[in-house]
């Protein structure tokens, strides 16, 4: 096998905000933005070239700022990206448009842009029923969702009721804030909208009422699309736990079921008739904490599925109207986790469903415990919980129970923290994935606990009977990891960390599944500068079957121009 090596590092103009590898893993997609939202790009990387893979400036973009889940995504050979315009401009100031911009990936070209009515917060990517074009659904951030055609980059259809063309009158409510808020299936379409907007001011109003849309893609029958709220609009009052929005989504594999979470609101959609199987709302359930420009996701993904499971997390405080604007230092965070686990096999609810509390572990587990991200591994059987206190195992095979508790996780409080991070200069920085896994192994990054200016890497490998085994991967001083992807094949994870010092190049460690080995640790480059500095994206490093796509800014721009850097591995 061939010596890992970084065979590129590019220059490219703006904050690198969003990185996709095309499903054939022949391209990868680069998303830029501004610091002051004037202009974004869209960068392309010729991975089926031999040697070194090119780089290409496809489009720039007319603003770009940052309350987006996904700005750009890939299907056959064509791409599509976003932008996100102000919806509500100034008074006595012109509309700032968002714009969708469609590609041909073959030819390295711009199919169509179109200037579009709202911003445009997140995308799904498919094939249309019977014709099996290839389609994009938009989300926008308070209209209606956009359908695209990615064959001739033209629009394809616009569903004026998914969700709503207006939730709780006058509101059009918001996407923004969640994790993922649209998702498609071979033949539906499932999005979500807030009435109210989670990062209102404290005491937000009682409007703040999340909502579940679901629709055909094909023409649709008597009754479609179909709408579910969780409690009624005013005048009627709000319930006695407030505040129920949804936050992100998840479809199961055979594409039956979507299961959402919310702010201690957890429901279960059958998607072919659209009907809602079940919801669980109570002031035991998880809160997941919304994403609040200019800062870091505070919850990634709050949700994740099997066929016959799903696990939401997040943390024991009723949503109160605001995110913090930076997660506090451990010494004054005082939120602690909580992890639902669903049992979803059977064809209507109710469904079981246990919660996992760190007051209720076996010692309780004291704050800081705040809950960062899940993962699921491929074959179903567990999933792995990254918190500020230390990593969850759970057994996905076992039966649902709340007494006695089941499954009863596996506890690990020597894991790294994911979101101690303190922004050191005007640009946070940003976390986003800080777990993963294949069937055999779970990895989780985030700072180690014995030195707070130190990056550190955890392998917990379960791949043998007994308890799993973990692997402790030092970064060294003033290393950090913001993200982590797997290979195709789950056989390698591939982590990106800056610099905290903003001085040093970034680093990218190529590590072995699932026995921890470090099978390559670049922390220079011998190809020139790599200063991949602070990140604003979702998505910092991908990773195809031959190469780790990873992005940041210049650690040392504070001011714009900024500059951005895409480092190609080749493994």
């Amino acid at each position: 096998m061939p010596q890992p090596s970084i065979v590129a590092n590019y220059v490219v103009d703006g904050l690198p905000v969003d990185l996709v590898i095309s499903p054939d893993e022949s391209t990868a997609l680069l998303r830029t933005a501004s610091r002051d939202g004037s202009v974004g790009r869209t960068y392309m990387l010729d991975l089926s070239v031999p040697g070194t893979p090119p780089l290409t400036l496809l489009h720039s973009h007319p603003t770009n700022i940052f309350q987006v889940a996904d700005f750009v995504d890939a299907l056959d050979s064509s791409a599509i990206a976003t932008s996100w315009g102000a919806s509500t401009p100034p008074p006595g100031s012109m509309p700032i448009p968002s714009q969708l911009a469609i590609f041909d990936l073959l030819l390295a070209s711009v199919l169509n842009t179109s200037a579009v009515f709202d911003s445009a917060t997140d995308i799904a990517v498919g094939h249309a029923p019977v014709s099996m074009l290839p389609l994009a659904a938009v989300i926008h951030d308070s209209q209606p969702v956009s359908f695209w055609d990615l064959s001739t980059g033209l629009p394809w259809g616009v569903l004026s009721s998914l969700p709503f063309p207006s939730i709780c009158p006058p509101s059009n409510g918001s996407t923004q804030g969640m994790a993922d808020s649209i998702a498609m299936t071979a033949s539906r379409v499932i999005a979500l909208r807030n009435a109210g907007y989670p990062q209102g001011p404290p005491g937000a109003p009682a409007s703040e009422r999340g909502f579940i849309g679901i629709a055909q893609l094909s023409v649709p029958s008597p009754g479609w699309p179909k709408s579910h709220g969780f409690t009624a609009c005013p005048p009627q009052p709000m319930p006695a736990i407030p505040y129920e929005l949804v936050h992100d989504l998840a479809v199961t594999s055979d594409g039956l079921k979507t299961v959402v979470s919310g702010t201690r609101v957890i429901a279960v959609v059958e998607n072919r008739s659209g009907t809602l199987l079940d919801v669980r709302q109570g002031s035991t359930l998880p809160t997941p904490a919304f994403h609040v420009y200019p800062t870091s996701w505070i919850t990634a993904d709050s949700v994740e599925v099997t066929n016959t499971r799903a696990v939401v997390i997040g943390n024991a405080t009723a949503h109160s109207g605001v995110a913090p604007i930076n997660v506090p230092p451990p010494a004054n965070d005082p939120e602690t986790f909580r992890v639902a686990v669903v049992d979803i096999q059977k064809p209507t609810g109710p469904y079981s469903t246990a919660v996992i509390s760190a007051t209720g572990m076996v010692p309780p587990v004291a704050a800081p415990a705040r809950a960062s991200d899940l993962a699921i591994s491929p074959d179903g059987t567990k999933a792995i919980v990254s918190t500020r206190a230390g990593a969850l195992v759970l057994d996905l095979t076992v039966a649902v129970t709340q007494t006695p508790l089941s499954p009863a996780p596996q506890w690990f409080p020597g894991a790294p923290d994911p979101l101690s991070y303190t922004p050191t200069s005007f640009y946070p920085i940003l976390i986003s994935d800080s777990a993963a896994c294949s069937d055999s192994a779970a990895i989780v990054i985030g700072r180690s606990r014995a030195s707070t200016s130190s990056g550190q890497i955890w392998v917990l490998d379960w791949s043998t009977a007994g308890p799993p085994t973990a692997t402790t991967i030092d970064l060294g001083a003033a290393f950090l990891p913001t993200d982590v992807a797997l290979t195709p094949d789950r056989k390698r994870a591939v982590v990106r960390s800056i610099d905290l010092q903003g001085t040093r190049d970034g680093r990218i460690t190529l590590v072995e599944l699932p026995s921890g080995a470090v099978a390559y640790d670049a922390t220079s480059s011998p190809v020139g500068p790599a200063e991949l500095g602070r990140n604003l994206g979702r998505d910092h490093v991908e990773c195809s079957a031959h190469f780790a796509i990873s992005a940041g800014q210049d650690g040392a721009g504070t001011i714009p121009p900024i500059v951005g850097w895409v480092q190609i591995v080749r493994f």
